[in-house]
């Protein structure tokens, strides 16, 4: 098993992601730390944490303890907040909001509340978890290198898929997301408790506002948001710089 700091940690939830993100490319070495699989490429160390805030913080708990990387990226599909997002459009997270952190007011009122993080004895209120800098810079020039365009938004975060479009857009408008995910806040958390750089990166493969994206059951996306998860994968994969210097 790998022990030594690795430079990179990519953190994906499910196994059709996983595998659409690898495509053709050799996984490299696989291996198993704690029940979780991971693969190891030149650069990269890839860690299927299974779906959920739950499965994600664990793994990034137990992972970012053990490998000491340098970066955290979150690679996955989402679903949109906003009607202009088609399906397949990349989002860069410059910041996560978790948003089933509130209170709903007799009025139906969503009321944002703080998260707590307990760091020994002291406690950090935040509201959100900014995307790294330097990460956001290095993702945004390798896209852009390739000829993909993206847009840099908020990404929301709670563990719920959410299909109702009022929801949806009271979600939005209080906390001004543009997609949501069910596991970018709960890695950004540990990633800050850890005091690593976090970013995720997201494709939209639904959107309940405009009825794209799903069959009538709900169950399956769409395949140009998968294909373009292998597109970006490739990216990743063969063009991710080490950062272990």
């Amino acid at each position: 098993m790998q022990t030594m700091p690795f430079p990179t940690l990519v953190f994906i939830a499910g196994e059709n992601e996983l595998d659409s993100f690898f495509g053709d490319f050799p996984r490299g070495k696989e291996d198993n730390y704690d029940q979780w699989n991971y693969y190891i490429t030149p650069s990269l160390m890839i860690v299927h944490t299974g779906m959920g805030a739950i499965n994600a913080a664990c793994a990034a708990h137990a992972f970012i303890k053990k490998f000491q990387p340098k970066n955290c990226l979150q690679i996955g599909l989402s679903g949109a907040h906003v009607k202009s997002l088609k399906i397949g459009d990349i989002l860069l997270g410059n910041e996560v909001k978790e948003f089933s952190r509130h209170t709903k007011a007799p009025d139906g009122t969503i009321i944002p509340r703080p998260h707590f993080i307990q760091l020994g004895k002291e406690t950090i209120s935040v509201t959100q978890f900014p995307g790294d800098v330097q990460l956001l810079q290095t993702c945004s020039s390798l896209l852009e290198k390739n000829g993909l365009s993206f847009q840099k938004a908020t990404v929301g975060s709670a563990d719920q898929f959410n299909r109702d479009p009022n929801f949806i857009h009271q979600v939005h408008s209080t906390f001004q997301t543009w997609c949501e995910d069910m596991e970018s806040s709960a890695i950004a958390q540990v990633a800050k408790r850890w005091n690593t750089p976090f970013l995720t990166l997201r494709i939209i493969s639904n959107n309940e506002l405009t009825k794209y994206g799903k069959s009538h059951d709900g169950k399956q996306f769409s395949d140009i948001a998968f294909q373009k998860l292998a597109l970006l994968g490739q990216i990743i994969l063969q063009q991710f710089p080490n950062h272990s210097s």
